[in-house]
């Protein structure tokens, strides 16, 4: 299932959809994860280098870590017998036109040099072709894909090699206006308030709402869910006339025949307008998820769901994090 989402978030990616969903976070962090994760197993070393004051980025996290992953898989199979692979960050500055399709401003600069097999001159200047591959078992889509993100992440990237001289990826990331990243706070909410917590999920496939329902019940929530926009509205109506209103609700974008996520969640804000709801869909190139805020959702749930990437988006919107 992991294998074929991501396929399909690859294509969706360099074709018309895959809006970025950015956040302010750190790029250090993200690439020491992902890197060495991608290089496990591997003889290819890493060397990665920062300075101290590297700037935050403001990007979609999940489309970005597809980035490295990508190229550090790219790099990976240039050097079959090990390696290193030397990433190199900074900050810098640039002035309108200095490159291509990119505006003046504070940008943060990457550098990935392998000293792997190269690439031929008459496949670098197509290496960012979808379906172009000299792999055997490749099919074109990674670096398709890392093109795609970069530009839509209004970014830069560019490629130099030789053959048997390695190769040097060379990208440029908008950095984010705020430079401090969200206090979180233990003290904040008792440590395990949150986990009594009443949820109310709206989809309308009745196995997605049994898996989501079992995996927040392990999770120690209390859930309850409905297949229809109509019955999350009347739900929400009933507890709140109770005085109990779900603490949490979680709204299926796209209900086929009925109405979805965009359309409850307003009704609901207008019967309580203290209701925190999550929006949930597999379709990342909805404008709705990409500007989630917008439309009064506090959250995203992307499908399909794993558990300790939804228990850490349900546990944010409950203590009033941002996402």
């Amino acid at each position: 299932m992991d294998r074929a989402t991501g396929l399909t978030n690859q294509l969706l990616t360099f074709s018309k959809g895959g809006v970025p969903a950015k956040e302010t976070l750190s790029l250090s962090r993200l690439i020491g994860e992902a890197v060495p994760f991608n290089l496990a197993g591997s003889n290819v070393k890493p060397l990665i280098s920062k300075p101290d004051n590297l700037w935050l980025a403001s990007v979609d996290q999940g489309q970005i870590q597809q980035v490295f992953s990508n190229l550090t898989i790219n790099a990976k199979q240039a050097m079959p017998v090990g390696g290193e692979l030397q990433i190199t960050l900074e900050n810098t500055e640039i002035q309108d036109n200095h490159l291509p399709d990119l505006v003046g401003g504070r940008y943060i600069k990457i550098t990935l040099a392998d000293n792997g097999t190269g690439i031929k001159p008459e496949h670098l200047e197509r290496i960012f072709d979808p379906y172009f591959t000299t792999k055997e078992a490749g099919n074109g889509l990674g670096l398709a894909t890392v093109y795609s993100i970069i530009k839509k992440h209004v970014g830069h990237i560019s490629v130099a090699s030789q053959s048997g001289q390695g190769t040097i990826f060379t990208l440029y990331l908008p950095a984010a206006e705020v430079q401090e990243l969200p206090v979180q706070s233990a003290a904040s909410v008792p440590a395990s308030s949150h986990h009594t917590a009443r949820i109310l999920v709206m989809d309308d496939e009745e196995m997605i709402c049994s898996v989501v329902n079992d995996l927040l019940e392990d999770a120690g929530y209390t859930v309850e869910t409905v297949t229809d926009g109509r019955l999350a509205l009347d739900r929400y109506r009933q507890t709140l006339e109770t005085g109990i209103p779900f603490d949490l609700v979680i709204l299926d974008l796209t209900i086929p025949g009925g109405i979805g996520g965009k359309e409850v969640v307003t009704q609901i804000l207008t019967l309580d307008p203290q209701a925190k709801v999550i929006v949930s869909s597999g379709y990342a190139d909805d404008p709705v998820i990409a500007n989630y805020a917008d439309f009064g959702f506090k959250g995203v749930a992307a499908k399909p769901y794993e558990l300790s990437t939804l228990e850490k988006i349900v546990d944010k919107v409950l203590m009033g994090e941002p996402v």
